[in-house]
């Protein structure tokens, strides 16, 4: 998937207001790291996700998506990639047309659902609960053609354990981009800390 070609590490946020949308974008921008994965979880701002959806800068994915009703008041068909915790194929089949859809993995069998329904990437969630990075090298030596967008225990200090699997190509969380950033509109600080994450 392109999208992670240049990018390997997926901020993932929950924008509850339309200054840390724009706190956001600032971050993002200072760290010319334009991409991220806009949660839709409790106490989003659908104004605010919307603001960042129309914006021509950035390259938003929207997450946690368990049903097409979470995208009500969501400007989605602006978004770049949609991600999953879990694997729906009537939910892939209606979003896939308008975006690249990432659904979640644990097991062999999803792997193999998702695959004969054209699915490549796929989102390998709570990754490090489910067996971390020899889970991972296991799927490869079955299914080397599928990659993964990891999440879930990973972390600023396993990361790069992850990013040195052949099948991985990107990982994402909160880590990527603590909320007390966003929070107190920190932009050079978030910035900084994205750059230092990414060298």
């Amino acid at each position: 998937m392109t999208i992670f070609s240049n990018h390997k590490l997926i901020p993932t946020v929950t924008i509850k207001s339309q200054a840390e949308a724009d706190a956001l974008k600032n971050i993002l921008i200072h760290a010319s790291h334009p991409i991220v994965e806009l949660t839709l979880r409790s106490g989003f701002s659908a104004e605010a996700v919307n603001s960042l959806l129309n914006d021509s800068e950035l390259t938003i994915g929207i997450g946690t998506l368990t049903a097409l009703s979470d995208l009500e008041g969501i400007d989605y068909k602006q978004a770049d990639f949609f991600v999953s915790p879990g694997s729906d194929l009537s939910l892939i089949k209606q979003l896939n047309e308008v975006a690249p859809f990432v659904p979640g993995i644990e097991t062999s069998s999803e792997i193999m659902v998702n695959k004969n329904a054209g699915i490549s990437v796929m989102k390998f969630f709570p990754a490090e609960l489910l067996g971390g990075t020899q889970k991972l090298q296991a799927y490869g030596d079955v299914y080397p053609e599928i990659k993964f967008l990891c999440t879930g225990g990973v972390n600023s200090t396993n990361y790069k354990s992850y990013l040195a699997c052949k099948n991985v190509v990107a990982v994402g969380g909160s880590f990527v981009l603590p909320e007390k950033y966003i929070h107190e509109c920190d932009i050079e600080g978030g910035g900084d800390y994205l750059l230092n994450l990414k060298s």
